[in-house]
């Protein structure tokens, strides 16, 4: 699902969902990085007993005809071993149609499979819907879930799976799309569309950015008071000296996954930026079980 010039953010985990297994991160930022195919740790063939976990700002997902984008990017993650891709930026309407044509293609691809989305809510008529996000979960980890959704707004702003670990651990897997606090060109913008579903919802004065950084906080201290463990993807549009950012990572008593590994000192996320924008957060749990993660650069 990425283009010639994406990397992609990838980790590798010492899985907190069996008894026996390890994790992996990978994120997959879009930008011009091209030193090397990856950054951090390679994304070798993985270890028995781990769980990779993939994340990528897709820019769009082509879903009509047969759906090529798709499913080059669901056999792009099968060759590279990933059990669970967190996908941003999806720009799909996740409706009956589009979410049973996608699981379609990747349990052909995986043999099992399924998907957790989100958009925002309202009279769009075609497929093709700005903003969104997706979560295909794959292998042992479907057996795990114990819960999945999507914001309780219906923004299209995140959408999240819960899986059960050993020991009575949850760990929740949730993947963000941040809107960019400006209005933009159009009435279709994801800021537009944010806008008009929360007057809608009356809210006197909409500051979509605002409201989704406030709800998600509301959120992730929820699930911590109830002790799960969290896995935050997020393209937050800003960088980490963000006070927002900030917040909302502080939330969930997290911190930054790749920066703990391999340190801040990394290239940009995003094609015209200079910083990361791209990041994976954990909880402490999640941070110890991490093995191994980086960018990588996949065809």
């Amino acid at each position: 699902m990425s283009s010639p010039i994406d990397t992609n953010q990838t980790a590798d985990f010492q899985e907190i969902q069996d008894n026996d297994a390890s994790e992996e991160l990978f994120l997959i930022p879009e930008t011009t990085y091209t030193q090397n195919d990856f950054w951090g740790h390679e994304m070798n063939p993985k270890q028995p007993n781990m769980l990779r976990i993939y994340y990528q700002n897709v820019n769009g997902i082509t879903c009509h005809g047969n759906w090529d984008k798709w499913q080059h990017g669901a056999q792009m993650c099968f060759n590279k071993q990933i059990d669970i891709c967190c996908f941003v930026e999806t720009n799909v309407t996740w409706n009956p149609t589009t979410k049973n044509r996608a699981t379609k293609i990747l349990r052909e691809t995986y043999q099992t499979g399924t998907i957790v989305t989100s958009h925002c809510d309202g009279n769009t008529l075609t497929q093709k819907q700005q903003g969104g996000t997706c979560i295909g979960i794959t292998g042992s980890a479907l057996g795990s879930i114990s819960d999945k959704g999507e914001d309780a707004r219906g923004l299209g702003r995140w959408s999240y799976c819960i899986l059960n670990g050993r020991e009575n651990t949850k760990i929740v897997i949730i993947t963000v799309y941040r809107v960019r606090n400006v209005h933009g060109s159009g009435d279709n913008t994801v800021y537009q569309q944010q806008y008009r579903a929360l007057r809608q919802q009356h809210v006197q004065f909409p500051n979509p950015q605002q409201q989704s950084d406030q709800d998600l906080i509301v959120q992730l201290q929820a699930w911590r008071k109830e002790k799960y463990e969290i896995i935050l993807t997020i393209d937050s549009n800003t960088s980490m000296t963000n006070n927002h950012l900030r917040k909302i990572v502080n939330s969930g008593d997290m911190q930054d996954v790749l920066g703990y590994l391999h340190g801040i000192d990394r290239p940009n996320t995003y094609i015209s930026g200079t910083d990361p924008i791209d990041f994976i957060f954990g909880t402490a749990l999640v941070v110890q079980a991490v093995q191994r993660g980086g960018y990588a650069r996949l065809p």
